[in-house]
């Protein structure tokens, strides 16, 4: 490398491309004419331990169902990385599916590779991520401020709700009273299962 050049070898380079601080399987509810719906399930980790192809593989086999969720889908894959100030990398896999197929058993689907996705970074290391009130609160406040473009100073947490098998339930209200309802399971304390509704006063 001389001058202003810059090179990566393909270790190096695919180091940087499987790299993440937070990855998420974003699974929208879709009506036939493409209409996203009120409500969404999401993996979260803090973190990844996999090739990204694996993960993106095992995404788009949800969208094939496993024979329950048909084959009419759309996958859209985006990546922010931030070298600058405080380092940051996010992948977002995001899937819609029709509603009636995530009614169908797409969960159970989510559940095995929610489990899959932490066993790897247990094998990793990354462990210990539990879900106490204020954890739970803070994913779901979280969760709904990005998903629907909200100001987090315009939520309220209304309230949480945590049992000692990790898993919880948080009700926040939004703008001119929209409530959102976000249940939460914590697998292996590695990653964060997440169920969001949005209902309408």
């Amino acid at each position: 490398m001389t001058g202003n050049e810059f090179s990566l070898d393909e270790e190096e380079w695919r180091a940087i491309r499987d790299y993440a601080d937070r990855v998420e399987v974003v699974v929208q509810a879709v009506e036939w004419d493409g209409t996203v719906l009120d409500e969404m399930w999401v993996i979260q980790s803090d973190g990844a331990a996999w090739e990204r192809d694996w993960l993106l593989r095992r995404v788009e086999q949800l969208g094939h169902g496993g024979g329950c969720c048909g084959s009419q889908y759309f996958l859209r894959v985006e990546e922010s990385r931030q070298r600058w100030g405080a380092d940051a990398t996010v992948m977002a896999f995001i899937l819609g599916l029709a509603f009636s197929s995530m009614q169908a058993g797409v969960y159970d689907l989510l559940k095995v590779l929610a489990k899959d996705m932490a066993q790897r970074l247990s094998e990793s290391g990354r462990v210990g991520w539990e879900l106490s009130d204020d954890e739970a609160a803070r994913i779901a406040s979280l969760r709904v401020a990005t998903h629907y473009d909200i100001n987090a100073d315009q939520l309220v947490v209304k309230s949480v709700e945590t049992s000692r098998d990790s898993t919880a339930t948080v009700e926040i209200t939004g703008p001119e009273g929209v409530l959102f309802t976000v249940a939460l399971q914590m697998i292996d304390g590695a990653c964060c299962l997440q169920r969001v509704k949005r209902t309408q006063p």
